[in-house]
């Protein structure tokens, strides 16, 4: 989602990403420190905004959202669940640490939609031209 935001390759899909990163800062979503690292990463590999405009918006995305870190119990549980297939290390991490930090839900175009094994729902941000109907549900304007 936050990489959506930055990508003005795509004005629709980015409006709507701004809309629901919006929606979750009003709610008191949480951001893991793990997605604002890989946001940095992959917006400065893509060349969708300069090392230096991406950590302004990497910095406020952590003014603006409470943010979860991994520690050595996610960790853990993250190595167990991609060292018996479900799932890549790093998508556990993010899960094992949401979860840890109280998360039902995470909103991933990246990952399968459903019950992720590690306890928390894998919710799509998108449906076709519009935000989801279980976003719009769990983030209400």
């Amino acid at each position: 989602m936050l990489i959506y935001a930055a990508d003005s390759a795509s004005a629709a899909r980015q409006a709507l990403a701004s809309s629901l990163l919006q929606r979750a800062a009003l709610a008191d979503c949480l951001l893991t420190l793990q997605s604002v690292r890989e946001f940095f990463a992959a917006v400065s590999r893509k060349n969708l905004l300069s090392r230096a405009d991406a950590a302004v918006k990497a910095r406020s995305f952590l003014e603006t959202f409470r943010m979860c870190v991994e520690g050595p119990t996610a960790t853990r549980t993250a190595l167990e669940a991609a060292s018996t297939g479900k799932g890549s290390v790093w998508d556990s991490l993010l899960i094992a640490t949401a979860v840890e930090a109280g998360c039902s839900f995470v909103i991933s175009e990246d990952m399968a939609p459903g019950m992720h094994p590690l306890g928390a729902r894998i919710v799509r941000p998108f449906a076709g031209d519009r935000l989801s109907r279980e976003v719009e549900t769990l983030l209400p304007q």
